[in-house]
């Protein structure tokens, strides 16, 4: 059985994730930079700590929802739509990729986001869109949803203590990139040119032949446990 994905505004978990995010950076992006860039009267919350730098973005976030709140909204149905229209197709191709591997368990949500940070949450399979997102919600979401699959997939067929937190995250991330750009997932997204963290573009290159050659995961994820 598929999933069902629905798409919400959460504002309390964009306050989390402007704490968490608004000095983090990680293998070439500057998360930190990316929320200023969108809202520049946060960077004031770079230059305070603790409870007064959590007031001082849970207050400007409140007066955004509230500023915004019709657009918020109207972007949410159209994500919903837009999502619904394609997703039986989507989960047709991950079947194949992925040998028609079971779709764990979990709420299955998309929230919204006024942050380009667009984080997911592996444990509940909930994950944030850049609600301005220049690729548009399907393409982030295709992204996170291929996310959600892989973590499952993987340890079924390798075994967790096989992989390090990060060298799975860096497989995952680079997995992604490649699946991404196969013609039946841009067909989808309408993006030919999948993002990469910056710093795993190497690790692309270097496995991208063996992808290319049987375009099979288990064979890929063999190959890096060995060589990369």
């Amino acid at each position: 059985m598929y999933p069902t994905l629905k798409v919400k505004l959460n504002k309390e978990l964009d306050k989390k994730v402007c704490l968490q995010f608004i000095n983090f950076q990680k293998s070439g992006i500057d998360f930190g930079k990316g929320i200023i860039t969108v809202h520049p009267d946060l960077g004031e919350a770079k230059r305070l700590f603790g409870n007064r730098q959590s007031d001082f973005i849970s207050k400007y976030i409140d007066s955004f929802y509230k500023k915004n709140n019709r657009e918020l909204d109207n972007t949410r149905i159209f994500a919903n739509e837009q999502w619904g229209a394609g997703a039986h197709g989507f989960f047709g191709v991950t079947d194949k990729y992925f040998k028609k591997h079971s779709w764990p368990e979990g709420k299955y949500l998309g929230y919204l986001s006024i942050f380009n940070c667009n984080p997911r949450f592996l444990k509940d399979k909930t994950f944030q869109v850049f609600w301005k997102h220049s690729k548009g919600f399907v393409a982030v979401a295709v992204h996170e949803m291929l996310h959600f699959l892989f973590y499952d997939y993987i340890p079924v067929k390798f075994g967790k203590e096989k992989f390090t937190n990060e060298s799975l995250w860096k497989l995952s991330e680079v997995t992604n990139y490649l699946l991404l750009k196969e013609k039946e997932f841009t067909k989808i997204t309408s993006d030919s040119q999948p993002d990469l963290y910056p710093d795993l573009l190497h690790l692309a290159y270097k496995l991208a032949p063996i992808w290319r050659k049987d375009r099979d995961i288990k064979k890929l994820t063999n190959y890096y446990l060995k060589n990369a």
